[in-house]
């Protein structure tokens, strides 16, 4: 529209300035060019170039906003689990063995003395046989049997047991040939006895 405006000013100067130079006193018809007393030409009418509208300014578009983004939220974090402790088993008390009593020791008898049957025993020939008992009154071990020292039994007579377990014992005697000889008859004490033994033999006859 401003352009269009423009040409028409442009073609009216034209059409003016042509007039004014054409020959003679030839006029622009419809424009007869008037003349002053003083015989000037009057300059003819300049057309006003009709004003070119001020463009109505677009409106500056108001950015829109973008939206502030919400922020994601944080997870919260899940609470770590307390482990629960496992109880210590007890464990279960093993019973005191009840210790077994000591038995109350026996007193030891205090041994009697110790004594035989008889003192002496007589044979009057080989291969008879008698017997004698030692007696201790409360004791309990063996009695021992042997020859007294320097006067053998070996040869003479025989005796066993050898050992035997009081508080009485019995032995047997068995003659063998003539002649005297001890049995020693002992305990655990220390304590003795003796037998004689006597075998005589008697040989011929009497008349």
């Amino acid at each position: 529209m401003v352009r269009h405006g423009v040409a028409l000013a442009t073609v009216a100067c034209a059409c003016v300035i042509v007039g004014c130079g054409g020959g003679g006193g030839g006029s622009v018809p419809g424009n007869p060019r008037p003349q002053s007393g003083e015989g000037n030409a009057i300059a003819p009418a300049v057309a006003t170039p009709t004003p070119t509208p001020t463009a109505t300014p677009k409106p500056t578009a108001t950015p829109t906003p973008k939206p502030t983004a919400t922020p994601t939220p944080t997870a919260t974090p899940k609470p770590t689990a307390t482990p629960t402790p496992k109880p210590t088993a007890t464990p279960t008390p093993k019973p005191t063995a009840t210790p077994t009593p000591t038995p109350t020791p026996k007193p030891t008898a205090t041994p009697g003395p110790l004594g035989v049957s008889t003192s002496t025993v007589q044979f009057t020939a080989a291969g008879q046989t008698q017997f004698f008992t030692a007696t201790e009154p409360g004791f309990q071990g063996n009695f021992g049997a042997s020859s007294l020292s320097g006067h053998s039994c070996t040869g003479i007579a025989t005796f066993s047991p050898t050992s035997m377990p009081g508080p009485d014992a019995t032995f047997t005697v068995t003659s063998v040939a003539a002649g005297t000889c001890v049995i020693v008859i002992t305990d655990a004490s220390g304590q003795k006895a003796e037998v004689t033994v006597f075998v005589t033999t008697t040989t011929g006859s009497i008349t």
